[in-house]
């Protein structure tokens, strides 16, 4: 039992609620770790209805730093416009939000092991997948580089006559 001012309480709050907040909010990275933004975004996924709706009501059930934590986020999303606010207390997630940026991720991501090889050009590349490539008729390796360290998957810095280069997988 907790103590308010000298009265005994039953309970301080719930857990769950604490550590959300904790979550949320925390400085104190050892003990309460903060949300990242991949669990948020499942987390989020979680409140939302199989149409893609996140209904506020729903989100109000969830513990304080959780919904905090997602509202912020939806803000966030709407910003990129990968969710819409259609009404009051009610967000749209455009179809494939999560997919979008679990490749935006991993666009970051390359351009950051790219910077080693070419430095500030690094954000004018344009990374290529297997989904949807570009064919690429000339060009030149500027740099090989390790795509993944646990598979050993190396990729190619590649820069074409126009000047256009791309980040190629091997």
């Amino acid at each position: 039992p907790f103590s308010d001012h000298g009265e005994m309480l039953a309970s301080f709050a719930d857990p769950a609620d604490v550590a959300a907040a904790a979550r949320a909010t925390s400085s104190f990275l050892v003990a309460f770790p903060p949300f990242m933004v991949g669990e948020l975004d499942r987390v989020l996924a979680e409140h939302s209805s199989q149409d893609g709706s996140v209904h506020l009501t729903r989100l109000l059930a969830a513990p304080e730093g959780e919904r905090l934590a997602c509202l912020d986020r939806l803000q966030a999303l709407e910003e990129m416009q990968l969710a819409t606010k259609e009404s009051s207390g009610v967000w749209r997630l455009a179809d494939g939000w999560k997919q979008f940026l679990v490749q935006r991720g991993e666009d970051l991501e390359a351009r950051g092991r790219l910077q080693a090889l070419v430095g500030q050009e690094a954000s004018r590349y344009q990374v290529l997948r297997r989904e949807n490539p570009v064919p690429i008729a000339d060009g030149t390796v500027v740099g090989i580089g390790l795509h993944d360290e646990l598979s050993g998957e190396m990729f190619a810095a590649i820069k074409t006559a126009s000047g256009q280069g791309y980040y190629l997988r091997l």
